[in-house]
């Protein structure tokens, strides 16, 4: 039955189906008796899945709390022979080093001379995984450039074609709303709500409530994310944006009262 689920979670991540992909890996792994089998794999799949699709907060939780002893072998492991390589990759993986982590699976192949299902499953993910990290390096490229049109070009280009995490959907929405803000002075109608998540109030477009909680967020947990780190930088422009055209209508009624 595991064997058939594996195919299935493998054959899910080749259809760039990773909500699915996430279903089969609650079946396997929250199963204990299926889970005892991958007690190294299983961490480090969420760890990857984390970055293709959104995960329950009792995941992102544990992710937070994960400890090198969550994703390393010991002597008693099937893998004794390899074990320090096993280790590396998962650290390596674990700082968030992909490209060096699948070329250790090639070393790790070169001296094996075969890979696990198991490994072949981990080298697909961080496939997928290095996918996604282009994708963070050419959006941060472009906002640092200040080149929104584009920008929204290429997030939407990426939304209409993978079935990815929900941040570049929000990613999506901010950028249009900038483009907008710079090419034709328009700012979208605000409905104040009551609600503490940050995306909430972002598709609300109640972007200070947004900005206050997104800064809230990575102070409180120190999060570092890129995710993050991206939405605040957006919503900060936003709000300078908003600062400067609510100044020009403020000088424009002025103006009025005075003709």
């Amino acid at each position: 039955m595991d064997e058939e689920l594996l195919n299935q979670f493998s054959i899910s991540i080749s259809c760039k189906n990773y909500s699915l992909a996430l279903e089969i890996y609650e079946q396997i792994f929250n199963n204990p008796s299926l889970a005892v089998n991958y007690q190294y794999e299983k961490n480090l799949y969420l760890f990857l899945l984390s970055y293709l699709t959104n995960l329950p907060k009792e995941y992102t939780d544990k992710l937070n709390k994960l400890k090198i002893e969550d994703i390393t072998l010991n002597y008693e492991d099937e893998y004794h022979k390899f074990i320090r390589m096993h280790n590396k990759i998962a650290q390596t993986i674990i700082n968030k080093r992909f490209s060096l982590a699948n070329d250790l699976y090639n070393i790790l192949y070169t001296k094996k001379g075969y890979l696990s299902f198991n490994d072949m499953l981990m080298k697909q993910l961080l496939e997928k995984v290095k996918i996604i990290m282009n994708y963070q390096n050419e959006i941060t490229r472009y906002i640092k450039n200040y080149d929104f049109n584009n920008l929204f070009c290429y997030v939407n280009n990426i939304c209409m074609t993978e079935n990815l995490n929900k941040i570049f959907t929000y990613i999506l929405k901010l950028s249009l709303v900038i483009k907008n803000m710079i090419t034709k002075n328009e700012l979208p109608a605000t409905i104040i709500i009551d609600s503490q998540d940050i995306y909430e109030q972002i598709e609300y477009n109640n972007f200070g409530q947004a900005l206050n909680l997104a800064l809230k967020k990575r102070n409180d947990n120190q999060d570092e994310s890129w995710d993050l780190q991206i939405i605040i930088v957006l919503l900060k422009i936003i709000n300078k944006f908003k600062i400067k055209y609510q100044i020009k209508q403020n000088r424009i009624k002025e103006s009025k009262r005075c003709l």
